[in-house]
């Protein structure tokens, strides 16, 4: 018998956003973009991994920015 799998689903970041979160990171946080870079080589998940971490990361900095 199989087990279950998992029904959450996500949405990857698009490149885009990916590339806005590097940018930002570049210029804000040196620590975000070194723990990206460090976990991106690791393999294709580990960088889809750090990819959405980081742009979640962003986009908190960014909502709490605007006041959301």
């Amino acid at each position: 018998m199989s087990s279950p799998r998992s029904t959450r689903t996500t949405t990857l970041p698009s490149p885009g956003e990916v590339f806005e979160a590097l940018t930002w990171a570049l210029d804000h946080d040196l620590g975000a973009l070194q723990e990206h870079r460090r976990l991106a080589h690791l393999g294709p998940a580990s960088r889809r991994r750090a990819d959405d971490a980081l742009v979640r990361r962003w986009r908190r900095v960014a909502d709490a920015c605007r006041g959301s």
